[in-house]
């Protein structure tokens, strides 16, 4: 089940908190005093104005137990959140945008998928901020957590330094729909999709780079079963939407 935090989960959400944040936690808390700074994420926790609150933090529960957790919010927000906590973030997102800050997942409900279905969530919560593209960081050193979040849609746009340290900056088009397609072997195949298709459905974006190969687009639910059955026309099978 995917739920909005609440005050209650307070000891399970600081548990994660810790492992999606890392060394950042004594940042926030500026010491490396395990009790103050396990008092400072309560606080911002406990909060409704900050970051790291309840209330921008989405709980995956499975038999009662918080397995995940993933902290998100409206860009254009930052400053607000920020507002009684200056000087211990620094800017990690931008005004035009829904970011996830954080994701963790409990060690015994890993390889679950838990991860994966947090990150689809934001697609109607970006919707009910009112931004068009979802945006997170990712650690440059980190290729295999890089590799994840392109699979699911996610490009990277630019490299921010934050906290003294290189991440990447990957967005993804929340009014663009992904979605995996086999068949797809070249340049050529890619502009026959695109020139049979577009002026039905608009833009669409083939992905040559990614197996198996990704195509977006703009797309409503009722004109989903024309799109796939006129790729199949093509000779395209759609697998999935990612």
């Amino acid at each position: 089940m995917i739920r909005q935090a609440n005050k209650g989960d307070l000891q399970a959400v600081i548990r994660l908190l810790k492992l999606a944040l890392d060394d950042i936690i004594y940042h926030l808390s500026g010491t490396k005093d395990e009790l103050q700074t396990d008092n400072k994420l309560q606080e911002l926790f406990l909060s409704k104005q900050s970051r790291i609150s309840y209330k921008n933090i989405t709980i995956f529960e499975e038999n009662g137990v918080v397995a995940g957790i993933m902290v998100s919010y409206d860009g254009s927000k930052l400053n607000w959140l920020d507002e009684h906590f200056k000087g211990i973030f620094e800017r990690e997102c931008f005004d035009d945008e829904y970011y996830i800050d954080a994701i963790a997942v409990d060690e015994n409900f890993r390889n679950k998928g838990i991860a994966t279905k947090l990150i689809n969530q934001t697609k109607f919560l970006a919707k009910m901020a009112n931004q068009a593209k979802i945006s997170l960081i990712v650690d440059i050193n980190k290729p295999k957590n890089v590799a994840l979040y392109e699979k699911l849609g996610f490009k990277t746009d630019q490299i921010l330094k934050i906290y003294n340290h290189e991440y990447k900056h990957m967005i993804k088009d929340t009014l663009m729909r992904n979605f995996e397609v086999n068949g797809i072997n070249c340049v050529n195949c890619a502009n026959s999709i695109k020139n049979a298709l577009s002026d039905e459905f608009g833009e669409i974006v083939v992905d040559l780079e990614k197996n198996p190969r990704v195509v977006s687009l703009n797309i409503d639910d009722k004109d989903l079963q024309k799109f796939t059955d006129e790729l199949d026309d093509l000779g395209f099978k759609l697998i999935r939407e990612i």
